[in-house]
């Protein structure tokens, strides 16, 4: 395990890591701001793309701790990064199934000849 920990090699995966993690976190505020825009409209569904973008936003944040404490070896980082990872996709996720679960009963209540509830 120490030979991981202190290879020179270890750069390649933590890059690796933290640039998926970037990547989700860049595409978290993307999907984010299109929530937040779709949630100003009468639009269904905002609230819950707001959400995944929450969630991916987060899950990159993690990613991206993980590869960092791994390539400048801090054990802290590391160990918040998986620990905040886990315990967000966990809270967002049955967060956003219950906002997935309003949009389609939001979908199927507008439907074209009958006025919105």
């Amino acid at each position: 395990m120490d030979e991981v920990w202190t290879s020179p090699l270890r750069y390649i995966p933590a890059a690796l890591l933290a640039a998926g993690g970037a990547w989700l976190l860049l595409t978290g505020l993307l999907h984010g701001r299109a929530g937040l825009q779709r949630a100003g409209s009468a639009l269904p569904g905002g609230n819950w793309l707001l959400m995944r973008g929450i969630r991916r936003l987060t899950q990159g944040a993690a990613l991206l701790a993980v590869g960092a404490g791994w390539a400048f070896q801090w054990p802290v980082s590391i160990a918040a990064g998986l620990i905040f990872g886990f315990e967000e996709l966990i809270e967002t996720s049955i967060a956003a199934a219950a906002l997935r679960e309003e949009a389609e009963r939001e979908a199927l209540a507008v439907r074209p000849g009958r006025p919105a509830p």
